[in-house]
């Protein structure tokens, strides 16, 4: 059980380091400063947001399903979230696309 703990540990921490390390970043349209900020603090943030808006959506899947939301829940609740998390470009915090 702690060896699981701990490769479930490491893989968070990989994540959230390497999240940042994939984002693109467009000289021509971003602020160097924005998108430094952006990969240090914003991005490894926004990924236990997203981890937690994951969880919810699916703890409450049977209920929404139920009740016929369940599209406007995973885009509230995944796909926003996700999106920003790592479909944007760095230091792009005003772009938003709803697809």
């Amino acid at each position: 059980m702690k060896h699981l703990r701990l490769l479930a540990v490491s893989l968070a921490l990989l994540a959230a380091t390497s999240a940042p390390a994939l984002a693109y970043y467009d000289p021509d349209t971003s602020n160097p400063g924005a998108a430094i900020a952006d990969a240090i603090l914003v991005r490894p943030v926004m990924l236990g947001v997203s981890l937690v808006g994951t969880a919810l959506y699916l703890g409450t899947l049977p209920l929404t399903f139920l009740t016929d939301v369940d599209e406007e829940a995973g885009c509230a609740l995944m796909r926003a979230p996700w999106w920003f998390t790592s479909g944007r470009n760095l230091g792009e915090f005003q772009a938003y696309e709803h697809r």
